[in-house]
């Protein structure tokens, strides 16, 4: 009984998770992570390895670094101007610290 409740939190996550790839206001991929992550708590590490929730966990840092860097670099690819530039970089740090990572 116990592993299907873990079963049912991390599929109710994974699919929130999913719809926050498409919904700009969740962040999809953390938790589809935080997702991976319970089930893998509650199996005691039976189904999922420490070694997979650290690649995962990994992988999901990349992403989240990525996605706030994007425009900036995106930005420097198609020749905007510094100011271009240096506006997207600013987007991304008033971004961060006024909306927070998530």
């Amino acid at each position: 009984m116990e592993l299907a409740i873990y079963a049912l939190i991390c599929s109710l996550l994974m699919l929130v998770g999913l719809i926050g790839v498409f919904a700009p206001v969740l962040p999809g991929i953390p938790i589809a992570w935080l997702g991976l992550f319970i089930y893998a708590i509650g199996t005691g590490f039976e189904r999922i390895s420490v070694t997979t929730i650290i690649v995962f966990a990994a992988l999901t840092a990349l992403i989240l670094i990525l996605d706030a860097l994007a425009p900036m670099l995106g930005a420097k690819k198609f020749q905007a101007s510094k100011y271009g530039v240096l506006g997207a970089f600013l987007g991304l740090i008033v971004g961060v610290f006024v909306f927070g990572v998530w």
